[in-house]
């Protein structure tokens, strides 16, 4: 007994032992491969100059004295990207290119000189990697704005304060607008509201049974003109 009792107290000694040798192996390993590990999180990242992936566009209407509107298209590359706009006016094939002067804005006023033309913008990117450019698809012809539909030259006026109405009586009352000298204008109600029971036509005339009495606040257009009326 006392032998058996003699080994017994060494293994307990020798367990502890190796528990504590073990743990310090894995803690060696932790060790290890934190230093592994630092230098990858600590490096620099990739630079690249920028890289068209999605060519610029031009969007509005290509007629004399309306504006297009450039985009610049989508790119990688390192950030910040700075952009540069060229507007061009090319032959009405969209070739023979020409830059056109001053204009390198987002924004194009088309001119007379551009009539019979398309137009095109080219967009640089640029970043402290390096820069290139891109090329949009160009307009359909610039159109003279004076040879298509007719047109008004000046703006639309309204003129007419409606008068008041009475609840189950028909009601009719008729705006009056201008200018003369091109299509008359179309009308329409802008914000508020008409009585219930009530309409406004295209020519500009309130007309039904109002169904409601009250007082009602509503804005009538004309293309670009608007006057508040007050019916009872």
């Amino acid at each position: 007994m006392n032998e058996n009792t003699r080994e017994m107290r060494r293994r307990r000694r020798l367990t502890p032992s190796t528990r504590n040798v073990r743990l310090i192996a894995a803690a060696a390993a932790v060790v290890v491969l934190g230093a592994l590990l630092l230098p990858m999180s600590g490096a620099a990242l990739p630079q690249a100059a920028p890289a068209n992936t999605s060519p610029p566009t031009i969007t509005g209407t290509a007629a004399k004295g309306q504006t297009l509107v450039a985009s610049s298209g989508s790119w990688s590359g390192t950030t910040p990207i700075s952009f540069t706009f060229a507007w061009q006016r090319c032959d009405s094939a969209g070739a023979n290119c020409s830059t056109v002067s001053g204009a390198t804005s987002t924004t194009y006023l088309l001119a007379s000189a551009d009539v019979g033309a398309r137009m095109r913008v080219l967009v640089t990117a640029s970043n402290a990697e390096g820069s290139a450019s891109a090329l949009s698809e160009a307009t359909s012809v610039v159109a003279d704005d004076s040879s298509g539909a007719p047109k008004n030259t000046v703006e639309p006026t309204i003129s007419g304060t409606p008068v008041d109405g009475e609840v189950g009586v028909a009601y009719s009352f008729s705006f009056t607008g201008g200018p003369t000298n091109g299509p008359e204008p179309s009308f329409s109600v802008d914000s508020g509201a008409l009585p219930d029971g009530l309409s406004l036509s295209s020519d500009g005339t309130i007309s039904g049974t109002p169904t409601a009495g009250g007082t009602f606040d509503f804005d009538v257009r004309a293309k670009e003109a608007t006057l508040t009326g007050l019916p009872g």
